[in-house]
């Protein structure tokens, strides 16, 4: 398609015939085509002379950003079962979770009544050497031989964190 604007005394080349080339979407947005400017040593053009073409306009929508997936020869390398303890001013809590479906595989907790005639406090760090040897007896019965730890910001090796630890590793579970 030839497009013939009219000529200006600022622009005499325009008087020449533009050629209208197709263009990727990707690159222009909302038009299909665009006119090219003739083969002049002008750098600069006016947005004004650009040429529509004739097909309609391609909708604009928003954009769908797909959730990250992770490739499976990913998974196979990730460490699967991640331990995550919880404190607080009355209970200990400790959870096995499994990482790549995002389950919880095992629990302990020192809130469970099961456990509480067994205890003398449910918050100290005895109790929560208690909870670390029940947690890394249940996973062995699960057949969890060995477990990632990951520490919050705030948590230090130190304290109830190292009892639960300690008493992981004592009832045979591998840490990693």
């Amino acid at each position: 398609a030839q497009l013939r604007p009219t000529p200006t005394s600022e622009y005499p080349c325009l008087s020449a015939p533009l050629t209208v080339l197709p263009v990727e979407t990707e690159l222009l947005g909302i038009f299909g085509e665009f006119s090219v400017l003739p083969p002049v040593s002008y750098t600069l053009r006016p947005a004004s002379f650009l040429a529509l073409s004739s097909a309609p306009a391609k909708p604009i929508g928003r954009m769908v950003i797909p959730p990250p997936v992770r490739p499976p020869r990913i998974t196979n390398y990730l460490k699967p079962y991640v331990l995550k303890m919880h404190f607080t001013n009355k209970y200990v809590s400790t959870q096995v979770i499994h990482a790549p479906t995002a389950t919880i595989a095992s629990s302990a907790s020192s809130q469970e009544k099961a456990l509480r005639p067994s205890m003398e406090s449910t918050r100290d760090v005895a109790a929560a050497g208690k909870i670390g040897k029940i947690l890394g007896e249940r996973l062995l019965l699960k057949d969890i031989p060995a477990v990632a730890v990951h520490l919050k910001r705030e948590q230090r090796y130190h304290g109830k964190v190292k009892a639960v630890i300690d008493s992981l590793r004592e009832a045979g579970v591998k840490l990693l």
